[in-house]
């Protein structure tokens, strides 16, 4: 099955989840290392897991 670039619902996307917990997973990185944009990572996680569900 291909993908559809244009398509609206993109949320169930696996190409889309894996940048987003890529994303998710660089803040959280941030967070740990560098105390730096931690709230975004908290939020981040929380989306995902929220979408996930």
């Amino acid at each position: 099955m291909s993908r559809d670039m244009y398509s609206p619902a993109v949320l169930n996307d696996p190409y889309v989840v894996d940048q987003q917990v890529k994303v998710v997973e660089a803040l959280e990185r941030s967070c740990r290392e560098l105390r730096e944009h931690c709230e975004e990572a908290r939020a981040a996680r929380q989306r995902i897991e929220e979408v996930s569900d």
